[in-house]
């Protein structure tokens, strides 16, 4: 059986993503179907079900390993949040407009979504799914942790919506 586009599912939220992996699963009569319990706006998946996060262009790396939830996101945009557990270490990915393919693959319970990266503003290289990253708290742009703090010591804003930081913690 061929991969099944889930690209626009995953646009439309857990809830139909979940709706049609469930129904695809059901397909072959010979596979295990997909089964999961909805906590809340999040489904955790009784069946096993593998993933790969990849990532697209020269610096594109994978990220394979075993699904155990699928939610929605917390940010309140379109997609859905899911956790991977790896060999590598276990993540949580969000996914929304960055989707560039995903596919599902009933008989091997196999879910592949291969993301479009999101650039550094500071260095304008891709940011790959284990750099470590830090976001302004005020327009929620993604960059290089070190290049960010950098930036923010040399310039005192955020490079992209010039919001005026600082590194000073807050005393609670």
């Amino acid at each position: 059986m061929p991969d099944i586009d889930v690209k626009n599912f995953i646009l439309n939220g857990p809830e139909i993503l979940m709706q049609n992996l469930v129904q695809m699963s059901q397909i072959d009569k010979s596979a295990t179907p997909l089964s999961f319990t909805k906590v809340l706006r999040t489904f955790i998946l009784n069946t096993e079900l593998k993933g790969e996060i990849s990532t697209s262009g020269s610096s594109g790396n994978k990220v394979s390993g075993i699904i155990e939830w699928i939610g929605e996101r917390k940010d309140g945009n379109k997609g859905i949040e899911l956790f991977l557990r790896s060999r590598s270490g276990n993540k949580v990915f969000i996914f929304g407009e960055n989707v560039q393919t995903a596919s599902f693959n009933p008989q091997k319970l196999f879910l592949a979504i291969q993301e479009i990266p999101e650039q550094c503003p500071i260095c304008k290289s891709a940011i790959a799914a284990r750099d470590e990253i830090i976001q302004c708290p005020a327009c929620g742009v993604k960059a290089h942790k070190d290049h960010f703090l950098e930036y923010i010591k040399i310039h005192g804003t955020c490079p992209k919506c010039q919001k005026r930081l600082s590194m000073k913690a807050k005393n609670a």
